[in-house]
Protein backbone atom coordinates (compact mmCIF):
# COMPACT_ATOMS: atom_id res chain seq x y z
CA UNK A 1 0.00 0.00 0.00
CA UNK A 2 2.90 2.38 0.71
CA UNK A 3 4.14 2.38 -2.71
CA UNK A 4 1.29 2.32 -4.24
CA UNK A 5 -0.21 5.79 -2.09
CA UNK A 6 3.12 6.80 -3.55
CA UNK A 7 2.82 6.39 -6.93
CA UNK A 8 -0.88 8.13 -6.47
CA UNK A 9 0.74 10.70 -5.16
CA UNK A 10 3.36 11.49 -8.09
CA UNK A 11 0.32 10.85 -10.92
CA UNK A 12 -1.81 13.30 -8.16
CA UNK A 13 1.27 16.11 -8.33
CA UNK A 14 1.61 15.80 -12.46
CA UNK A 15 -2.08 16.46 -12.76
CA UNK A 16 -2.04 19.37 -10.23
CA UNK A 17 1.27 20.82 -12.38
CA UNK A 18 -0.95 20.53 -15.57
CA UNK A 19 -3.68 22.37 -14.11
CA UNK A 20 -1.73 25.26 -12.80
CA UNK A 21 0.23 25.42 -16.32
CA UNK A 22 -3.65 25.02 -17.95
CA UNK A 23 -4.89 28.28 -15.35
CA UNK A 24 -1.65 30.05 -16.29
CA UNK A 25 -2.09 29.95 -19.80
CA UNK A 26 -6.02 30.57 -19.19
CA UNK A 27 -4.52 33.93 -17.61
CA UNK A 28 -2.42 34.67 -20.53
CA UNK A 29 -5.38 34.69 -22.72
CA UNK A 30 -7.66 36.53 -20.24
CA UNK A 31 -4.88 39.41 -20.37
CA UNK A 32 -5.22 39.57 -24.97
CA UNK A 33 -9.07 39.80 -25.25
CA UNK A 34 -10.32 40.26 -21.50
CA UNK A 35 -12.33 36.44 -21.53
CA UNK A 36 -11.86 33.26 -20.77
CA UNK A 37 -14.44 31.97 -23.30
CA UNK A 38 -13.70 29.23 -26.38
CA UNK A 39 -10.28 27.86 -24.89
CA UNK A 40 -11.77 24.29 -24.93
CA UNK A 41 -11.11 22.11 -28.21
CA UNK A 42 -13.18 23.32 -31.39
CA UNK A 43 -13.91 26.97 -30.02
CA UNK A 44 -16.01 25.19 -27.20
CA UNK A 45 -16.52 26.98 -23.50
CA UNK A 46 -16.45 23.17 -21.97
CA UNK A 47 -14.20 20.39 -22.82
CA UNK A 48 -10.69 19.40 -23.37
CA UNK A 49 -8.51 22.49 -23.67
CA UNK A 50 -8.03 23.71 -27.38
CA UNK A 51 -4.45 22.53 -28.73
CA UNK A 52 -3.61 25.93 -29.25
CA UNK A 53 -4.07 26.97 -25.70
CA UNK A 54 -2.30 24.29 -24.21
CA UNK A 55 -1.53 20.54 -24.42
CA UNK A 56 -1.84 18.47 -21.64
CA UNK A 57 0.98 15.95 -20.95
CA UNK A 58 0.73 12.48 -22.40
CA UNK A 59 1.72 10.97 -19.20
CA UNK A 60 -0.79 12.64 -17.39
CA UNK A 61 -3.52 12.33 -20.11
CA UNK A 62 -3.33 8.01 -19.56
CA UNK A 63 -4.34 9.05 -15.90
CA UNK A 64 -6.47 11.85 -16.03
CA UNK A 65 -9.15 13.78 -17.95
CA UNK A 66 -8.47 17.07 -17.51
CA UNK A 67 -11.57 19.94 -18.85
CA UNK A 68 -12.05 22.96 -18.73
CA UNK A 69 -15.55 24.66 -17.92
CA UNK A 70 -16.10 28.32 -18.83
CA UNK A 71 -18.93 30.64 -17.65
CA UNK A 72 -19.88 34.32 -17.53
CA UNK A 73 -19.51 34.56 -13.72
CA UNK A 74 -23.32 36.08 -13.21
CA UNK A 75 -22.06 39.31 -15.67
CA UNK A 76 -25.19 40.46 -17.25
CA UNK A 77 -25.47 40.85 -20.91
CA UNK A 78 -22.54 39.05 -21.56
CA UNK A 79 -21.77 35.66 -23.56
CA UNK A 80 -17.89 36.15 -22.93
CA UNK A 81 -16.93 33.56 -19.74
CA UNK A 82 -15.31 35.66 -17.20
CA UNK A 83 -14.49 32.55 -14.93
CA UNK A 84 -13.42 28.97 -15.17
CA UNK A 85 -13.03 25.56 -13.74
CA UNK A 86 -10.07 23.49 -14.27
CA UNK A 87 -11.08 19.43 -13.35
CA UNK A 88 -8.81 16.16 -13.16
CA UNK A 89 -11.30 13.37 -13.13
CA UNK A 90 -9.48 9.90 -12.33
CA UNK A 91 -8.59 7.47 -15.27
CA UNK A 92 -6.91 4.48 -15.91
CA UNK A 93 -4.93 3.72 -13.01
CA UNK A 94 -6.32 6.27 -10.66
CA UNK A 95 -10.13 5.49 -10.93
CA UNK A 96 -11.30 5.28 -7.70
CA UNK A 97 -8.62 7.10 -6.03
CA UNK A 98 -9.54 8.30 -2.59
CA UNK A 99 -9.31 12.41 -3.96
CA UNK A 100 -11.48 11.70 -6.65
CA UNK A 101 -11.99 14.47 -8.80
CA UNK A 102 -9.39 17.48 -8.46
CA UNK A 103 -10.83 21.13 -9.46
CA UNK A 104 -9.04 24.36 -9.87
CA UNK A 105 -10.72 27.73 -10.55
CA UNK A 106 -10.02 30.90 -11.69
CA UNK A 107 -10.25 32.27 -8.18
CA UNK A 108 -7.66 29.93 -7.63
CA UNK A 109 -10.14 27.70 -4.75
CA UNK A 110 -8.80 24.14 -5.08
CA UNK A 111 -10.75 21.06 -4.50
CA UNK A 112 -10.74 18.18 -2.75
CA UNK A 113 -9.50 19.91 0.30
CA UNK A 114 -10.52 16.77 2.48
CA UNK A 115 -8.09 14.52 2.67
CA UNK A 116 -5.93 17.35 3.46
CA UNK A 117 -3.49 16.01 1.57
CA UNK A 118 -4.77 15.93 -1.78
CA UNK A 119 -3.22 19.30 -3.20
CA UNK A 120 0.07 19.68 -1.88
Amino acid sequence: PGYQESVAKTRRANAQGEMLALSSALERRYSEVNHYSDAAAAGADTGAPDASLYIIEPEVVQFYTITISETDGGVADTTAAQSYEISAVPAGGMTGDRCGTMTLNSAGVKSPTNPADCWR
